[in-house]
């Protein structure tokens, strides 16, 4: 897994380009700010464009 590896309060973590933290030792994946649901909500309401991801979108990325 390619990232910055670095410690944080004596637990080894790695900071992915993907904005998400690795946490190996507990075998979890920190990811936050996902948006889900908001692009659609915000454009039926007139409002303006987010980056283009869409849950569905979003979920798959996380899968991968």
């Amino acid at each position: 897994m390619n990232g910055l590896d670095f410690s944080f309060a004596g637990a080894a973590l790695t900071a992915l380009g993907t904005g998400a933290l690795w946490w190996r030792d507990q075998e979890l994946l920190c990811v936050s700010d996902l948006h889900l649901g908001k692009s659609e909500r915000i454009a039926r309401r007139g409002g303006s464009a987010l980056p283009p991801y869409e849950t569905r979108d979003t979920l798959n990325r996380l899968a991968a």
